[in-house]
């Protein structure tokens, strides 16, 4: 029971090997000891122990057919019928005293038993003694037998548990790899992205109406907005999610310059928590800030008057869906304390391509806006942090 106990407790493979041979060389009295597992279609020596080297157990691999010291008859008869073979002088009795090995080994008491797990054969225990005949007596070989039972099961649960690390291995390196490349495709899609946005800029300075280098101008910061979405995904640990408060950030900062404005002119209060969103939810709501604070440096205010802007962005309170998930609220606020929007106006009907843009991504978003006139000019959206099905 102690040695059955000692074999299954172990999982490391060469451990286990020296252990399984100490073991039945102390059980069944043998001078000489191998343990072949199967590979493929064929048997190969991974321990062996010899009582000229004082019980030192050696974990090798090669295959038996190259061994000098086994007999390969006998491997294979055990191997084919899957029993316990005992000889008590195998150069003078038994089938196998005129087999030329056996008698080459001078070999005497014999003790070859199958490995089997679930019927099925995974190694081939092989123990001998030259000096002696009858060493493996019925209750020695009962012993050897159990013992075996046993460590075939230590060695198939070795083995699976070694595939199992190997397998590990395999996946995180294909997800490095797969990784690696979505980095890759996040670092061209910017740097394309960059290159229309920079075509965008060279191209505006052949044009003389102010109309066409707003347009202009206006293409050119959404191309940015996607640009820099691109750009932190690229930069982050995590491939999935963007840090959206320092991609606000460098997002206005871009808007400041593109419109030449100076920031003693007009005030810029960025106020964003840490909010992580995946890039189906960050793209649009980018675009979404980049409209907005557009639509405040062009309109807010007139003739270069000073004024303040404010980009507030919160993660709120948790949204109960029919699907049993949940996603946190996203409350996202673009302010200035300019002129203020027109009264006359509904900025869900208007014919400026910006704001319409705008409607369209919260609707996108599964999230609603509101328009604050009391103080200048605040919009109000709110969206879920997950895209989730209506």
């Amino acid at each position: 029971m102690k040695s059955s106990l000692a074999i299954s407790a172990e999982i490391d493979p060469d451990v286990l090997l020296k252990r399984i041979m100490n073991v039945v060389l102390e059980a069944s009295g043998a001078q000489h000891g191998y343990l072949l597992v199967e590979e493929g279609e064929s048997f190969i020596v991974c321990a062996e122990s010899h009582i000229t080297e004082k019980g030192v157990v050696r974990t090798v691999k090669y295959d038996f057919e190259d061994a000098v010291d086994i007999c390969k008859a006998i491997i294979r008869y055990v191997h084919r019928t899957k029993e316990m073979l005992t000889l008590n002088n195998a150069s003078k009795e038994g089938e196998f005293k005129d087999n030329p090995e056996v008698q080459t080994m001078r070999l005497r008491s014999v003790l070859c038993l199958p490995l089997i797990k679930q019927s099925g054969i995974i190694g081939i225990l092989y123990l001998e003694n030259r000096l002696s005949d009858e060493v493996f007596t019925s209750k020695k070989a009962r012993m050897t037998e159990l013992l075996s039972s046993q460590a075939a099961i230590a060695l198939e649960n070795a083995r699976l548990l070694d595939q199992m690390k190997k397998t590990e291995e395999q996946i995180k390196e294909s997800l490095s790899e797969k990784e690696i490349l979505l980095r890759e495709i996040h670092h061209r899609v910017k740097n394309n992205l960059q290159v229309i946005s920079s075509l965008f800029r060279l191209q505006s300075a052949y044009i003389r109406d102010e109309h066409d280098m707003e347009i202009f101008k206006e293409s050119q910061s959404r191309v940015r907005s996607m640009a820099l979405i691109h750009e932190r995904l690229y930069q982050s640990k995590d491939l999935a999610k963007i840090d959206f408060a320092e991609y606000t950030k460098k997002l206005v900062t871009h808007l400041l310059s593109l419109y030449a404005i100076h920031s003693e002119t007009i005030t810029l209060d960025i106020s964003v928590d840490d909010v992580f969103l995946s890039i189906d939810i960050a793209v649009p709501c980018g675009l979404i800030i980049n409209e907005l604070v557009s639509n405040c440096l062009k309109h807010a205010f007139p003739e270069s008057t000073k004024g303040k802007i404010r980009v507030e962005l919160r993660m709120t309170e948790d949204l109960p869906v029919q699907n049993k998930r949940s996603s946190k609220m996203v409350t996202l606020i673009v302010s200035d304390n300019g002129v203020g929007f027109q009264k006359k106006m509904d900025f869900r009907s208007t014919e400026t391509l910006g704001l319409e843009l705008v409607t369209t991504l919260v609707k996108q978003l599964n999230g609603t806006i509101e328009l604050d006139r009391s103080r200048g000019t605040e919009f109000k959206i709110t969206f879920p942090s997950l895209r989730l099905k209506r």
